[in-house]
């Protein structure tokens, strides 16, 4: 123990060892605290669509701790993402989403896909993945969305789990299927899964972290117009953009 608290230490010096103690705090809360004060199913909404939680009576009273995944309703939750699903995803669509999170954005495309349509979901954290299952089935989507709890390359970051990630399957970038539109929220794993996919969809929708020239970078050279940018590097503690990029036509 003192040895991993040393190594956190020299990696991340106080920042990093504070970080490891929030996490292990939220963890312990997660898995032990909030069941045991006994957790009651809800419905809430995000940005149009109905997700089932669960709640727990110390999720308002707990100091210093927000819920792995969220308890209230929210009209405007990834909207970056979800307008441009609703922009680009056409009918008879098939799309891939790589973080698959709650289930909203599959959701969203699964309705602009259409019933000729499909949705393919990858998604890491078993946490997500279950939320994301039951967001499915409550919004009557089970034939048209099918859900795969793998890792696109190396384990990807989740912000809905707070412990420890379980050995995964982890799907190669030239396995990726081919696709009309590909929506990815990686967490940061975004660059070399655009670096080594092999398939060439119509669009790509991808939140950058900390990476968006570098990401700009392997779209064009991979025959990407940019076609539009949300920035949302002015927010405080955020450096992310939202890049909607469509695949020029053959010469």
């Amino acid at each position: 123990m003192i040895r991993k608290v040393l190594q956190t230490y020299r990696e991340g010096g106080v920042s990093g060892l504070s970080r490891k103690a929030y996490y292990l705090y939220c963890y312990a809360l997660e898995a032990y605290v909030r069941p045991a004060a006994g957790l009651n199913e809800s419905v809430i909404t995000l940005n149009g669509v109905e997700v089932p939680v669960t709640r727990s009576a110390l999720d308002d009273r707990l100091p210093f701790y927000t819920p792995a995944v969220p308890v209230d309703s929210n009209p405007v939750y990834e909207s970056a993402e979800i307008d441009a699903i609703r922009h680009y995803v056409e009918a008879d669509d098939h799309v891939v989403v790589i973080g698959g999170g709650l289930g909203v954005t599959a959701t969203v495309a699964a309705r602009e896909a259409g019933e000729k349509g499909s949705v393919t979901v990858f998604e890491p954290s078993s946490t997500a993945l279950s939320v994301c299952t039951r967001t499915i089935e409550h919004n009557d989507l089970t034939r048209r969305v099918r859900l795969e709890h793998a890792s696109v390359g190396a384990p990807q970051n989740s912000c809905f789990t707070y412990g420890p990630q379980e050995d995964l399957r982890r799907v190669p970038y030239d396995a990726l299927p081919d696709a009309d539109v590909y929506e990815m929220d990686c967490e940061g794993e975004e660059l070399p899964i655009l670096a080594g996919m092999t398939v060439r969809p119509r669009v790509i929708l991808v939140e950058t972290h900390a990476n968006h020239d570098a990401v700009v970078d392997v779209l064009e050279a991979n025959g990407y117009t940019i076609d539009s940018v949300v920035d949302d590097r002015s927010e405080i503690g955020a450096d992310r953009t939202h890049v909607r990029a469509i695949r020029r036509p053959a010469a």
